[in-house]
């Protein structure tokens, strides 16, 4: 509930904060936050490595080799901390003469960049808690300190602005909240990792040369990937600036907070079952593996399509509702953003599979050049075909299609031994298909009969909502049987229960 409660002020915050700040400060805030996930691939691969080792041993019983890669870790992530701290503190220094920054707004810019970065290093110095968490399969509290951390955040920004005198409303004053509410969430973190484990001890006496040698293997690649998501998403946003200018970055940002907001809800909760993958895969128990493979993809696929469907059809009455007609060409590009998740959200727990079996070599290195791909592609239509932020869109619908049909589910079937066409044609093509018959009669209809943008927005709302709860209808009769709904349900019970949606 806190995590649905979080997402929906997250929603609010935007278009306060476009109102209080300015199109162009709301675009530097996108403009830094993007940035800073570059040291993400110094930090989240070591993450994502420990996870996975602290998993498996702890699957396994063996204690010592648990204890002993997260005291490793903690040194690998010290060092990582220092790294972040020394090079973001350099990019805040320059960030105006690297950025199309205007001089009034230069001095903030350098204040919020060196902000968010010290918020950005004390989580990194804390991820060794956030892995013990991960490792018991305790995404509830984990869910819950995110999402208190970014409802209160928002709450003190909200206040802050709200109330404060006009020059302290500000860059610098969103970067001290983003700062606090950090420490906040990572002190949440470290207290939530001792209740879980009260005998723990992480001690740096156990650290050992071989696990250094193990952890970075494993997150060599998982940072190519990571280098990937950075590529098409902050290197996107660098380039927007650097073509147009920080108004830009507002619209972009603002276009992809629907696409986003699916992201966060829908493939973050299927990441909750990466441990589970795990813990099978450990015990050789390839049927439940099998199993919930294809129950959970289905379940997926019939919850999510109508959703994005949805936001395809009306992202500009979305939009213009939110904001304002402003932000008219953000519709437009959440439209392109958001085809791709048909696909992307529902193979999201390909991923789990791959990290289960610790088979990623092969998916982080065509993840790296599908980003090139991506963004050269994007540069190409933005600047020689003058599609301006919409060939950045067009290049991301395209690549991440053509990369989600032809490689995602291959590889991972490939990995856990499980037919492929089985798998599409159950999983995907069949609880897929009565959600494209209804949103494509409604696509129909409103060709001949569209609904204006200065409609009230219960007519939209009331139309979408029609359509969803037909194509949820019809997908529960046609795409699953009796035991797979009884099974869908026992699977949603307990992903809720894990993510703290419950």
């Amino acid at each position: 509930m806190v995590n649905v409660l979080a997402i929906m002020i997250g929603f609010l915050l935007v278009p306060f904060l476009i109102r209080k700040l300015g199109k162009e400060s709301y675009g530097l805030i996108a403009l830094v936050e993007s940035t800073i996930l570059i040291f993400e691939i110094a930090t989240v691969s070591v993450r994502t490595s420990l996870a996975r080792y602290a998993t498996f041993t702890l699957s396994q019983e063996k204690n010592e080799d648990f204890l002993d890669y997260l005291s490793t870790g903690k040194a690998v992530l010290f060092f990582s901390a220092a790294f972040v701290l020394c090079a973001g503190g350099a990019l805040s220094w320059f960030f105006p003469s690297l950025f199309r920054v205007s001089p009034s707004l230069a001095g903030q810019s350098r204040w919020l960049a060196l902000l968010i970065v010290t918020g950005f290093t004390i989580s990194t110095s804390n991820i060794v808690f956030w892995s013990v968490l991960y490792a018991k399969q305790r995404f509830d509290l984990i869910n819950f300190a995110v999402s208190f951390g970014t409802l209160t955040r928002a709450l003190a920004i909200f206040l802050s602005f709200s109330f404060l005198p006009a020059r302290h409303v500000s860059l610098l004053t969103y970067g001290l909240i983003y700062v606090l509410f950090t420490g906040v969430q990572n002190l949440m973190i470290f207290r939530f990792h001792r209740s879980v484990l009260p005998g723990l001890r992480i001690s740096l006496r156990r650290f050992k040369v071989e696990r250094v040698r193990e952890i970075l293997s494993f997150s060599a690649y998982t940072s190519l990937q990571r280098l990937g998501v950075v590529l098409s998403e902050s290197l996107t946003n660098i380039l927007i600036n650097l073509f147009y200018g920080a108004g830009s970055n507002a619209i972009y940002s603002v276009s992809v907070k629907f696409p986003g907001m699916m992201r966060r809800i829908f493939t973050e909760t299927s990441w909750s079952l990466t441990p589970t993958f795990t813990d099978l895969a450990a015990r050789n128990d390839r049927e439940r593996i099998e199993r919930l493979f294809f129950i959970y993809t289905k379940v997926l696929t019939i919850v999510t399509a109508p959703l994005c469907l949805t936001l395809i059809l009306f992202s500009k009455h979305l939009v213009v509702a939110w904001i304002g007609k402003d932000f008219l060409l953000s519709g437009d590009l959440a439209a392109l953003y958001t085809a791709p998740l048909l696909l992307s959200i529902p193979l999201s727990a390909c991923g789990g599979i791959n990290m289960a079996f610790g088979k990623i070599k092969l998916p982080s290195q065509l993840g790296l050049a599908y980003a090139l791909v991506t963004v050269s592609f994007g540069v190409l239509l933005a600047r020689h075909f003058s599609m301006g932020l919409a060939g950045f869109a067009v290049s991301t619908m395209v690549c991440s299609l053509l990369y989600m049909a032809f490689f995602i589910p291959y590889y991972a079937c490939r990995t856990a031994s499980i037919s492929l066409k089985k798998y599409l044609f159950h999983s995907i093509l069949k609880p897929l298909t009565p959600s494209l018959a209804v949103f494509g009669a409604l696509r129909l209809v409103l060709f001949y009969a569209p609904v204006s943008l200065e409609a009230p927005i219960w007519v939209w709302c009331g139309i979408s909502a029609a359509a969803v709860c037909t194509a949820y209808g019809a997908c529960f009769a046609l795409a699953l049987g009796k035991d797979e709904k009884k099974f869908a349900w026992e699977t949603l019970q307990l992903t809720l229960a894990k993510t703290g949606l419950k």
